[in-house]
């Protein structure tokens, strides 16, 4: 039986359009027949809301900008024995985001601090919260770009909105003092609102002063950072760098043996090659008769 048009404008108009689709499924499905009216209506509902959850999940990732999707399964703590694992199992809950603490993950390149921190960002936003991942550089851009534009304002309150912050690649590219400033400022304006924010940086903090141009700001910017956070020095090996090696010494292999290989050829092509004598052709192989 189909469903009514009074029905289907009604659902549409409650902006059930997920609950229609289902009951015209319903509707075909054998099973359903078993159930009564309060059995069918509940999975109904339930049906809805788990899509309407789904999708708000997948605009979510989409709106939080992530260059990449990592998982805390895909992460090798084997190269890195030394990591607290506890800690960063732990950290991927996500209830320190509704405390407003943070988070600073430091350490040189390919160790996995951009991996953790979109891992958590992934988790957070299956949680529900807002998420942005901005690379520094790009942050300070846009912020620049923006007090130029005379909206400065206006893009420090949107910025403060989002449950968490995911500041990537904290002194990998310089910039000035006043790109230094505006950022110094939206960590400021996060301190105050209890708003999270996740840092991944290569430098020490006694080396801060080089992204933020001034001592004195970089003391008060530290302070309310890492007042409510937690911090993790990661130390090992780049997980790239290895990759890079390995995949040079597979070229090396694969190389060699095609040379082993081409030789070998060269070396039977030799031995059964027919004699040539000065003066004399070599007769033609005889065809054999059909």
């Amino acid at each position: 039986m189909a469903v009514s048009e009074k029905l289907q404008a009604g659902l549409k108009a409650l902006r059930l359009s997920t609950m229609l689709v289902e009951i015209e499924r319903f509707q075909e499905d054998p099973a359903a027949r078993n159930l009564n009216f309060d059995e069918k209506l509940e999975h109904l509902v339930t049906y809805e809301l788990t899509t309407r959850e789904t999708r708000a999940v997948a605009n979510g990732i989409r709106a939080a900008l992530f260059t990449e999707h990592y998982r805390l399964e895909d992460y090798d703590f084997e190269r890195m024995p030394n990591l607290d694992k506890k800690l960063i199992v732990d950290l991927h809950s996500c209830d320190w985001i509704s405390r407003g603490d943070n988070l600073i993950l430091s350490g040189g390149h390919g160790l996995g601090k951009t991996h953790f921190a979109i891992s958590i960002g992934l988790e957070a936003c299956e949680k529900r919260y807002r998420v942005l991942f901005k690379k520094a550089d790009q942050l300070v851009l846009k912020l620049l770009e923006a007090r130029e534009e005379a909206r400065v304002l206006s893009l420090r309150t949107k910025l403060q909105r989002v449950d968490l912050l995911i500041i990537d690649e904290l002194g990998y590219a310089p910039f000035d003092r006043q790109g230094g400033e505006l950022l110094h400022g939206v960590i400021c304006d996060r301190y105050d609102a209890r708003r999270s924010v996740v840092v991944t940086t290569n430098l020490e903090f006694g080396r801060w002063v080089e992204v933020f141009k001034s001592k004195k700001m970089t003391v008060a910017l530290l302070d309310r950072l890492t007042h409510r956070c937690d911090v993790i020095v990661m130390d090992g090996k780049s997980k790239r760098h290895e990759e890079s090696v390995k995949r040079q010494q597979e070229r090396r292999s694969k190389k060699s043996r095609k040379e082993v290989v081409t030789k070998t050829w060269r070396e039977r092509e030799t031995h059964t090659r027919r004699p040539q004598w000065k003066g004399v052709s070599t007769p033609a192989p005889r065809q054999r008769r059909p």
